[in-house]
């Protein structure tokens, strides 16, 4: 399992798309939201933030 964390403190809810595969992320203190996911390394994903169509990257990631 892959652990997928995000700092969107002012949204209601993220969503993590991993190869075309939405899952959902839990919310943590400090405006962290995180789940984990059975993904491969170099995988496709995403993060959907709020109620939005628009997928963003990884703005830590290095390769995206």
């Amino acid at each position: 399992m892959t652990d997928f964390a995000v700092w969107a403190p002012t949204t209601s809810q993220v969503q993590l798309r991993v190869d075309g595969v939405d899952h959902p992320m839990r919310r943590e203190d400090g405006g962290w939201w995180r789940c984990e996911v059975d993904a491969k390394p170099g995988a496709d994903y995403a993060y959907l933030l709020g109620e939005g169509e628009q997928l963003l990257p990884d703005p830590r990631s290095l390769w995206q």
